[in-house]
């Protein structure tokens, strides 16, 4: 927020305040706040200047753009609303016209090129000079009708894209002040305006976030693709069908392997002389191949 003690100022365009970004203050001489807003061309913008400090005293603000005296606004010591704006250039007691933002005109011919270098660092400026003192009821004297600016040398632009130009006249009805100053220390704040895309590329103003719903949803399938395959049992474990059929054949081959041993013992207590004195019998032994049922590495516990 563009705040210097008791001043505030900001830009406003269709009702609605101008987001501000980086702002730097001045550490030592005048008071100076700055900071960047997005401009676009062919919108009218509306300055305001809040006086946060309750009466005793009146605040003028002078307002220029692009280097030029535009306009001053005057918050009267008796005045509760202690915010003012200014919406243009004041050409007569009732007649304004509107500030806008407008495409910065360029040449190659150095000769109707603007030669002031002053005014070229200033462009895509708007300055809001505040002082305080003491406001009394006056007579108009003359207006501040914006005087055609000079092309801007290619070559000369300083990166600068907009500036502010006269936009359509309207009717307003203002009361005229002369102001004094006090001889107290004055504040600026000042905003420079560029384009949204050119604060994007310099990195002063966020990019924007694309919404496109289907760019996300074809992200979102193609994120989905490189998934692994989640396969049903995976996901019911012991209570699947496939997985209660494993564990009724492991308890299968439990009870042949039991038998086996049983049958290993009485041909072993036959040979040792415990049997009826017959020949025993040779048991043939089947081996098994317990890959087919378990995976490589698994552990059954069968005590």
């Amino acid at each position: 927020m563009p705040r210097l003690g008791d001043y505030e100022a900001w830009v406003e365009v269709g009702g609605v305040r101008l987001e501000e970004y980086p702002m730097v203050e001045s550490g030592t001489g005048e008071m100076v706040v700055r900071c960047w807003i997005a401009s676009e061309e062919g919108k009218n913008f509306v300055v305001h200047l809040k006086d946060h400090k309750p009466g005793q005293r009146a605040i003028r603000g002078r307002i220029s753009i692009d280097g030029r005296l535009a306009a001053g606004v005057i918050v009267r010591a008796s005045s509760r609303s202690r915010t003012v704006p200014s919406s243009g250039f004041p050409i007569t007691a009732t007649q304004t016209k509107l500030y806008q933002f407008g495409k910065i005109s360029l040449t190659e011919d150095e000769h109707l090129a603007l030669q002031d270098e002053n005014l070229i660092k200033q462009l895509g400026t708007i300055k809001m000079l505040c002082e305080t003192g003491n406001a009394v009821p006056d007579n108009w004297i003359s207006g501040f009708s914006p005087s055609e600016v000079k092309p801007v040398h290619e070559k000369s632009k300083k990166g600068a894209s907009h500036w502010v130009v006269p936009g359509a006249e309207v009717q307003e009805h203002r009361i005229v002040y002369a102001f004094r100053p006090n001889g107290g220390r004055a504040s600026t704040l000042v905003f420079h305006y560029a384009p949204k895309d050119l604060l994007q590329a310099r990195g002063i103003m966020p990019r924007d976030t694309p919404v496109n719903e289907e760019e996300e949803r074809a992200e979102s399938e193609e994120n989905h693709s490189n998934e692994p395959a989640v396969k049903v049992e995976d996901m019911e474990g012991e209570n699947s069908e496939e997985a209660r059929a494993a564990e009724a054949r492991i308890r299968q081959l439990e009870e042949e392997l039991a038998a086996l041993r049983r049958d290993k013992d009485k041909g072993k207590r036959a040979a040792d002389g415990l049997g009826t004195g017959r020949p025993t019998k040779r048991m043939k032994l089947e081996q098994i191949d317990t890959n087919r049922f378990f995976a490589a590495g698994e552990v059954i516990d069968l005590t």
